[in-house]
């Protein structure tokens, strides 16, 4: 926020004070899975033009400039995803819930590339939306080979 960041800029020492504010969690996504976490809370932002170098502005196949965010931009989300899918390819008898919570200055275009990339990268591991509700229990799910079901907010 950029309140935060004039406060930080005016005072240097206390950047590491906003930092640790803003910082959920200590573990990167492979590691919270190892450890058990099925349930993945995200809130993403589109990183403003003004922070990006060219490379992040180049070219669709970019998900570099979707950042996590929780009052100021974390890492970009492609790492985890690649993590997830890994983790997902291992262990086929897992199921993940992504709850993308929040979606911080995302236009139309950045909605629906979003939602391709997240096609692309788990495909048929993702439990479509046309499933009903009352189908969905653990063994439906592995049986139909289902391990990720994503919570959208648009």
């Amino acid at each position: 926020d950029k309140g935060a960041r004039r406060l930080g800029n005016v005072f240097p020492c206390v950047k590491s004070i906003i930092y640790n504010w803003s910082k959920c969690q200590n573990m990167d996504v492979e590691e919270q899975l190892n450890r058990g976490v099925r349930y993945l809370d995200i809130r993403l932002g589109i990183l403003p033009h003004k922070y990006c170098n060219e490379s992040l502005l180049e070219g669709e196949e970019n998900l570099d400039k979707f950042r996590f965010i929780h009052a100021l931009y974390g890492d970009s989300i492609k790492i985890p995803f690649e993590k997830l899918r890994t983790f997902l390819d291992a262990h086929p008898n897992e199921v993940v819930i992504l709850d993308i919570q929040h979606t911080y200055t995302f236009s139309q275009e950045d909605h629906e590339f979003l939602a391709l990339k997240i096609l692309e990268y788990f495909g048929p591991k993702l439990c479509p939306k046309t499933e009903a509700m009352h189908n969905l229990t653990l063994d439906y799910m592995k049986h139909k080979g289902y391990q990720i079901m994503v919570i959208y907010p648009k």
